[in-house]
């Protein structure tokens, strides 16, 4: 993960690896400077996106008229803090007549051991 970026500008990136074998100058002033192995280049340019979708879900059933929702945090938040969950539920499966509802987040506290 490389941090720290600049929002909407283009970043190029390469990698290589290393081990206990010392690099060697190859053309000092020139290319390639040393015998280092690189990968092929990729590029990215950051920018905030929508979080990714929370995982694990799960419902329980709290009785004859309610059910509970139980999901993971999602992995990645889109660059910005999440502000709410929308959940979803209907009795059709294509969620054509579907109910919505916002729920605002919340992270469980610890319990200490």
């Amino acid at each position: 993960e490389i941090c720290g970026l600049l929002e909407s500008e283009e970043y190029h990136v390469r990698v290589a690896a290393r081990n206990s074998v010392q690099v060697q100058s190859v053309y000092p002033l020139g290319n390639p400077k040393d015998n280092t192995n690189w990968s092929g280049s990729t590029s990215a340019v950051p920018f905030d996106q929508v979080p990714d979708p929370p995982s694990s879900l799960d419902a329980m059933v709290l009785g004859h008229d309610g059910v509970q929702i139980l999901f993971d945090w999602p992995k990645r938040d889109g660059g910005k803090d999440i502000t709410e969950f929308v959940v979803v539920y209907d009795t059709m499966g294509d969620f054509s007549s579907a109910n919505e509802m916002s729920i605002a987040p919340s992270i469980p506290e610890k319990i200490p051991s």
